[in-house]
């Protein structure tokens, strides 16, 4: 594991200090845009731990067996809306929480949808660049995240599968 995500880990682990809690309501309603395809749309605003909720887009897809997040949002109490805003739609488990990249208004509520697999534990899927994107991040998470202090919240969730996309493949 590269040490600054190390880093990071331990910190926020040691003082559970990572917990943002959003001023405005975390999640705006997930509107229906395919068939079991939701998009949660993002406010446009400035990402801080105390900010306006979700400012990301983040989405969902229910399939025939499970349910795969995109992007978890910028906290776990995003996170933890967006599970809700699934599970209003499904009960299925959630089987994957795919992170497009390491912004951290796109990854930190990842934490929300670790015991929402069911039986099976929920795959966090990334690009195999992502650990380290997330370790250059780890300096600027910190700063901003020292600030806020809500305990019991989990540390970040590092991504349990990798792989690895080709520009092209990405465009078919």
């Amino acid at each position: 594991m590269h040490a600054g995500l190390r880093a990071l880990l331990a910190a926020c682990s040691a003082a559970f200090a990572f917990g943002c809690a959003a001023a405005d309501p975390p999640v705006s309603s997930a509107q229906p845009i395919g068939p079991g395809a939701w998009l949660v749309p993002g406010r446009l605003a400035i990402w801080s731990p105390d900010g306006p909720g979700q400012v990301a887009n983040s989405g969902f897809i229910v399939g025939r067996d499970c349910v795969a997040v995109i992007d978890g949002g910028g906290s776990v109490a995003v996170g933890r809306a967006l599970l809700a805003a699934v599970r209003e739609r499904s009960s299925l488990p959630v089987c994957y929480v795919i992170s497009t990249h390491a912004h951290p208004d796109h990854v930190l509520g990842n934490g929300a949808f670790v015991d929402a697999g069911g039986a099976t534990p929920t795959r966090f899927v990334a690009h195999r660049r992502f650990a380290a994107a997330q370790a250059a991040r780890a300096p600027h998470w910190l700063n901003v995240l020292r600030h806020e202090a809500a305990a019991g919240e989990p540390p970040p969730v590092l991504p349990t599968t990798t792989m690895a996309v080709m520009r092209r493949q990405m465009l078919v």
